[in-house]
């Protein structure tokens, strides 16, 4: 029994490794004020090989940390349920139910009326703006000059 539930848990413990989002790990550097965010922008503004082993470094450091983490917590609350069967399965539950989505209770007509109010707004906000000055230019090749084409399926 307890070989089946280390053997559950090992591989439940393995498949949220592989879920944790990058948004997660993302706001985890926020807020934390880890480098990796820092890191991953100086990449993205001078993408070279330094910027970007130094960005890979710093985010699989995080990751290891995450997994540790992880790893650590259900450690943690699975020995706290020690030889109580039915609050280890009450920590397991959560792991084996997906997660329930919210029941949208929107209608294509709420939908519909919210764009309608949305582009009522807009144009109430620019009614009153000057118009566009829109500046005629030469092109080396007008689109009323271009061949026509037939689609081929």
């Amino acid at each position: 029994m307890w070989f089946l539930l280390a053997y559950l848990l090992t591989y439940l413990l393995t498949y949220l490794l592989m879920v944790v989002s990058l948004g997660d790990i993302l706001a985890f550097s926020i807020v934390s004020g880890n480098d990796d965010f820092q890191s991953g922008k100086t990449y993205r503004r001078n993408p070279i090989d330094s910027t970007r082993s130094a960005w890979r470094l710093q985010f699989n450091s995080q990751r290891v940390l995450f997994q540790k983490k992880l790893t650590d917590y259900w450690s943690a609350a699975i020995d706290s349920c020690r030889g109580n069967s039915k609050a280890l399965w009450s920590k397991l539950r959560s792991l084996l139910q997906p997660c329930r989505e919210p029941e949208t209770v929107l209608t294509a007509d709420d939908f519909a009326c919210h764009f309608v109010a949305k582009i009522d707004r807009i144009c109430a906000s620019t009614a009153t703006a000057p118009p566009p000055d829109i500046v005629n230019r030469v092109v080396q090749q007008p689109l009323s000059d271009l061949q026509n084409t037939t689609a081929m399926f």
